[in-house]
This record gives C-alpha cells, structure tokens and sequence, in this order.
C-alpha cells in the first residue's frame, strides 16, 4: 500500500474506496486544518489570513497537489466560513418552540455546515442531532442553535475512529458557538459520560 493510500486510510475518509483526486481533496485538506492546526486568532476569531506553515505542512502530506492548489482550498473554506460567521452574528432568528420546526432549522444550518467545511459524517451527525434533541427534551434544556450544532459535530467526531480528534475551538468558530455556552451545555447534559 502507498503512503499516500496509507494517509488517506488515516484521515479516515468517508468515500468507500479511499480515492486520490482533485474530488476529494477539499475534505482532505480541511480534514488535516481543522484536526491538527488552530483556524483562530489570538482574539478567539477566524483567521483573516492563513499562515504559511499551515499550507506547507498541509501540502507535505499530499506532495501530488501544488501548495498553490491546496491553498486556494483553503483560502475558500476560509472565505464561505467567514461569510457564514458574519450571516449568523448579524441576523436574529426567530426561536421556534415546536420541535419538529427545531429540528429541521438545527438540520438546516448543520448542513450549511458540513457543505462549507466536510470534516465530519453528515448522516451519523443527523442520527446525533435526533439523539440529542430526545436528550434536551427529557432535560427541558433548550441551548441556541448554534450551540446545538456545535454540540452535534463534537458527539459526531467523538463517536468516529478518527484520529486525532477535531479541535474543539475550531467546531466553536465554525458554528459560531461561544466557549462558556458549548462547555455549559455538554456539562449540563452530561455529554461525556455517554461518549
């Protein structure tokens, strides 16, 4: 087996047939950003400009690309992210108190997610997001949607053989999800005892 078969076996892909391609290379790429590399400032917001290093290491373990190529994924993961960010922060979503509703809206913005950065399995994290919302249920413990989306993509990649695990700050960024709300919530619900 080659090394790059062997990478791709250790980033654990979702495709049944490990495949090298331009394809596939987006989730490769932001698979290996946002499992061992920071996507924040030192402000605790998404990066405006990525680092060099980031794109020289990420461009080592898949030497077929050009760096050029797997940096303008990254510039545009970086780009939908922020659009993303900003959409959230700046509008007021109405809150509807019918489940049902809820959960197509969490599923909606999940999807939003995993289509900006594919780093986790979209069909387990549905199962989660259904798991979670009986959790809340039987709690009567309501957090915000993002933090709810954030909590689905933590229990997602817990529950996966995917090794290392992704960084938890950068689930945050990404749903946009405060530190204090995402560790109250998991405390709250007890999350880690039934990881």
């Amino acid at each position: 087996m080659s090394d790059i078969t062997k990478e791709i076996l250790k980033l654990g892909t979702l495709m049944p047939k490990p495949e090298f391609n331009e394809n596939n290379l987006k989730y490769l790429v932001l698979n290996s950003l946002f499992r061992y590399f920071s996507i924040l400032d030192n402000n605790g917001q998404l990066l405006t400009r990525i680092p060099h290093y980031y794109i020289e290491k990420i461009s080592r373990k898949f030497p077929s690309f050009k760096p050029s190529l797997i940096q303008s994924k990254i510039h545009n993961f970086f780009w939908e992210a922020t659009c993303h960010i900003k959409i959230f922060q700046n509008s007021n979503f109405k809150w509807s108190h019918e489940p049902n509703k809820l959960l197509c809206r969490v599923r909606s913005h999940l999807h939003t997610i995993h289509r900006i950065a594919p780093v986790f399995g979209y069909k387990r994290a549905r199962v989660n997001l259904e798991s979670l919302h009986n959790l809340l249920k039987l709690s009567s413990f309501w957090p915000q949607l993002t933090t709810q989306v954030a909590l689905v993509i933590y229990i997602t990649d817990e529950k996966s053989k995917n090794k290392p695990k992704i960084l938890q700050k950068n689930i945050r960024v990404l749903c946009n999800c405060s530190a204090y709300a995402f560790h109250r919530a998991r405390n709250k619900l007890s999350l880690d005892k039934y990881l």
